[in-house]
């Protein structure tokens, strides 16, 4: 998957769901955290969060930064094969079923 880099930080996902966060200057691993399911997509990464679909159909939502800090798994219709996307504020996800846009007021 394509890495997020953002504040110094490396956000990669391998293909069996673990999100890996490295210090872009020193390469030390900062933290780990297993999706339980295999990632197609790549992490996105806004407003200070850390998003990622698997292959069950769950969106991982993690901190930024440098301690990891889980927000919420949020269970959706089939698998999540692509990597979530905004757009002028609204964050596209799309399963292998349907297309969800999301958008908080």
């Amino acid at each position: 998957s394509t890495a997020s880099v953002v504040d110094g930080l490396v956000y990669v996902a391998d293909f069996v769901g673990i999100i890996h966060c490295v210090d872009a200057a020193t390469g030390q691993l900062q933290w780990t955290h297993d999706t339980e399911g295999t990632t197609w997509g790549s992490t996105m990464v806004g407003d200070g969060k850390i998003y990622i679909g698997n292959e069950p159909g769950i969106l991982s939502i993690l901190t930024q930064g440098k301690e990891l800090k889980p927000i919420a798994t949020i269970p959706f219709d089939g698998p999540i094969y692509g990597s979530p996307l905004v757009v002028d504020g609204v964050m596209y996800i799309a399963t292998d079923k349907w297309l969800y846009a999301i958008q908080t007021k």
